[in-house]
C-alpha cells in the first residue's frame, strides 16, 4: 500500500503523501532491509526522477535516505557479505548526477542542500570509485555554468548568488564524503 502512494498509483495522492509514504518505507527498511533492495528500481524512478522537467528535491532526499538503508550502520571488514556496490553506469548514479547538475539552477526549491548531502552520501556509500564519479559531476556543474555565461556574453561575468553557495556546498560535501572513506 506504502509504494501505491510513492509511486502515486492511489487515486488522489499528492506530493505530500508521495514523501510521507517513503519516508515510512525507509523506517520500514530499517527493520526489513529487503523493503528497500526488493525496490530499488521504483525507487529511482518515482523517487528520484523529474516531473515535467522539475524535480521534487524533498522526495528525493527522503528516497536517497531509503536506499541508505542498504547500507549496514556498523561495517564490518571480514563481512562476507558487504553490501552491494554498483557501477557509475547505473540507473540510480545517472539519476543522482541528473538532479545534481540540472536542479543547481532551481532557485525555487530550497531543498537542495539537504538532497545533495544525502545524495553524495549515498553515492560514496553504494558506488564504485565514488571520488572520480563526483569530480565529473562537479566538472560538469562548472563546465554548465561557464557555458551560460558565455551564451550570456552582453551581461557581466556574474554567477548567480545561490548557484555558487549550492556548487561550493557540494564540492564540500565531496570532501568532507571522501575523509570519511579515507578514515574508514
Amino acid at each position: 500500500m506504502l509504494f501505491e502512494y510513492f509511486t502515486g498509483v492511489m487515486p488522489n495522492t499528492n506530493n505530500s503523501d508521495r514523501r510521507a509514504a517513503i519516508q515510512l518505507l525507509g523506517m520500514c527498511g530499517l527493520s526489513e532491509v529487503s523493503v528497500i533492495t526488493s525496490n530499488v528500481q521504483n525507487i529511482i524512478d518515482f523517487g528520484l526522477a523529474s516531473d515535467q522537467g522539475t524535480f521534487d528535491f524533498r522526495l528525493a532526499s527522503y528516497s536517497c535516505q531509503a536506499l541508505h538503508r542498504m547500507v549496514p550502520s556498523k561495517l564490518n571488514q571480514e563481512d562476507p557479505n558487504p553490501p552491494k556496490k554498483y557501477e557509475s553506469d547505473h540507473k540510480l548514479f545517472q539519476q543522482l548526477e541528473k538532479i545534481l547538475v540540472e536542479g543547481i539552477e532551481f532557485k525555487q526549491d530550497t531543498h537542495f542542500m539537504p538532497m545533495a548531502k544525502n545524495a553524495l552520501s549515498l553515492i560514496f556509500q553504494l558506488g564504485e570509485s565514488p571520488d572520480k564519479f563526483t569530480s565529473n559531476i562537479i566538472k560538469t556543474i562548472c563546465s554548465k555554468i561557464r557555458d551560460k555565461q558565455a551564451a550570456e556574453a552582453h551581461r557581466e561575468d556574474k554567477v548567480e548568488t545561490y548557484i555558487l553557495s549550492r556548487l561550493c556546498y557540494i564540492v564540500g560535501q565531496v570532501a568532507l564524503c571522501q575523509v570519511n572513506v579515507l578514515k574508514h
